[in-house]
């Protein structure tokens, strides 16, 4: 009987696991509100590492990591009017996220302030006309 007991708890574990890694990974989707830096800012209130990236015009925010034993965190690319362009759940197991937007180091961070203020002026789309954008998606 306690051999079966033994067995019985395999996918009672496997379950916990999928439920746990279900739950963590909503947590990482960004909700409508998030689909610009400002609404991004509000709902991650305690991200702090930004990166500019090559050539200036797009800036990634970095957020938690996604399951139980995640290979990197979750990282959330902004065009220069604000939008959201592009997001990954997990940046250590998505090389065509990371080819696609050259995250190589030396990696330029800035604060949460800067991050807030960004794009600076030299940036900021002309006479207000928007810039082109793509899908907001998870690029694996």
């Amino acid at each position: 009987m306690r051999k079966y007991a033994s067995i019985a708890l395999i996918p009672l574990f496997l379950v916990g696991w999928f439920v746990g890694e279900w739950f963590m990974f909503r947590g990482i989707a960004p909700p409508p509100e998030a689909h610009t830096l400002e609404g991004w800012l509000t709902w991650q209130s305690g991200a702090e590492d930004f990166v500019e990236l090559p050539g200036d015009t797009h800036l990634m925010a970095f957020g938690r990591g996604a399951g139980l034993v995640p290979s990197g965190p979750s990282a959330y690319v902004f065009d220069a009017s604000g939008r959201l362009v592009a997001w990954t759940y997990d940046l250590g197991d998505n090389d065509a996220f990371n080819k696609k937007w050259s995250v190589t180091y030396p990696l330029n961070f800035i604060d949460r302030n800067a991050a807030a203020q960004w794009p600076p002026k030299r940036l900021s789309p002309v006479n207000g006309s928007p810039r082109p954008t793509e899908d907001t998606h998870d690029a694996e």
